[in-house]
């Protein structure tokens, strides 16, 4: 006739986490800063700048821990743009070094206002000829210098 159903305990206790765990995850993640405008004048015959730049940027900005801002100065969907304003690499007989530096705007939708300025710099150098690396070093570094200042932009 009817069959009665059996739940093991550990199945059902894994459907209610994952059902909280992902409620939780998408309620964190309308939290979250996304990233908008990323512009650049630099560019290079062999790399996608562009490309790279938006890569590097949401890579970075995934890492921002906006959870110890003030809960009121969370500012729920704030924009996130990325200018790579110079990038200067120098190659010699040792090797190659760069210095990037970009701008981050950091801005409220709703209320349409700009919540920081922020700029980052960095310099990288490695030992082969090749420039690449120590741009793309130098280019993720000085994102990571200006997105890690978020939290304190947002707290104030």
């Amino acid at each position: 006739m009817h069959e009665r159903l059996r739940f093991r305990p550990a199945i059902v206790i894994a459907l209610v986490l994952a059902a909280v765990l992902g409620a939780t995850h998408d309620a964190s993640a309308a939290e979250r800063l996304s990233l908008g405008e990323v512009s650049t004048s630099v560019t290079r015959r062999d790399v996608d700048v562009p490309a790279l730049l938006r890569i590097l940027a949401t890579e970075e900005l995934r890492a921002v821990e906006t959870s110890k801002a003030p809960r009121d100065a969370r500012h729920r969907g704030a924009i996130v743009s990325v200018a790579l304003v110079r990038m200067d690499t120098e190659s010699n007989a040792k090797g190659s070094a760069s210095t990037c530096v970009v701008s981050v705007v950091l801005r409220d939708p709703a209320r349409g206002v700009l919540l920081a300025l922020l700029q980052g710099r960095a310099r990288a150098e490695d030992g082969s000829r090749a420039a690449n690396a120590a741009e793309r070093s130098a280019l993720q570094a000085s994102l990571r210098s200006a997105l890690s200042r978020i939290p304190e932009a947002l707290g104030h």
